[in-house]
């Protein structure tokens, strides 16, 4: 599995989307610019920005489920978005379909699932309450995503081998420290937000690294150093 993280790669995620995001969803321009990096699933967790539908699986009267979201794409599909989002552009420069939401029932996920939740943010429920951080809606952190992601591979593949097989073919993009830094309650501390900001940033880097630590040791996952990925969009250069 080759993996994006918000600590450690947003160098390399912001160079994939200025390349993927102003092209239309089908119209990518030079063909899919990431199909030759040999991704065969996308795996992505996260908050608001990459969620496809499981906050309104959760919360199934939301105001995402209804029209302006989605209005360019003439549905609403529970993306906050009025179309389609980041990971649906990074899937179709891969050549992988928009990904289906974990928690929407009837729908497959062969070439993998979106676990993002929005509203959700890194730091575990013991976490925000340390900091007194307090999410809008929703509990179902990046911690809960993973437990998800390890249900989702036991379920779909029968043994560790097919497993690691699996995960070692996909991309998997990890985000959502946001709303972490967002709902911090500012009445538990006389400091201006953004020192509060400053004092929760260890625990959100801490954080990140035992995801990325856990998706090696537990999965098989892999790091992609940004310039391999670079030497395959020169094709279309």
């Amino acid at each position: 599995m080759h993996f994006l993280t918000a600590a450690k790669s947003m160098l390399c995620l912001s160079s994939l989307l200025l390349l993927v995001v102003p092209c239309p969803l089908g119209q990518a321009a030079g063909g899919k610019l990431l199909e030759h990096c040999g991704f065969t699933s996308i795996y992505c967790f996260g908050d608001s920005t990459f969620d496809s539908g499981n906050a309104l699986a959760e919360f199934p009267g939301g105001p995402m489920g209804r029209f302006p979201y989605g209005v360019t794409i003439h549905r609403a599909t529970g993306r906050f978005s009025d179309g389609y989002t980041i990971i649906d552009c990074v899937a179709e420069a891969a050549g992988v379909p928009p990904l289906n939401p974990y928690l929407k029932r009837d729908v497959e996920h062969s070439k993998g699932a979106n676990f993002a939740v929005g509203g959700v943010g890194l730091l575990s429920k013991e976490a925000r309450a340390k900091w007194h951080v307090r999410l809008p809606f929703s509990n179902s952190s990046v911690d809960i995503q993973l437990k998800w992601f390890d249900r989702h591979l036991n379920q779909a593949y029968r043994n560790q081998t097919a497993r690691r097989e699996r995960v070692d073919s996909s991309l998997l993009v990890l985000g959502g420290a946001g709303n972490d830094y967002a709902n911090i309650d500012l009445k538990f501390s006389s400091l201006p937000r953004v020192d509060q900001m400053k004092r929760i940033m260890p625990d959100l880097l801490a954080t990140t690294e035992a995801y990325v630590k856990k998706l090696i040791t537990e999965y098989g996952a892999r790091q992609r150093r940004i310039q391999d990925i670079v030497e395959h969009w020169a094709v279309f250069e």
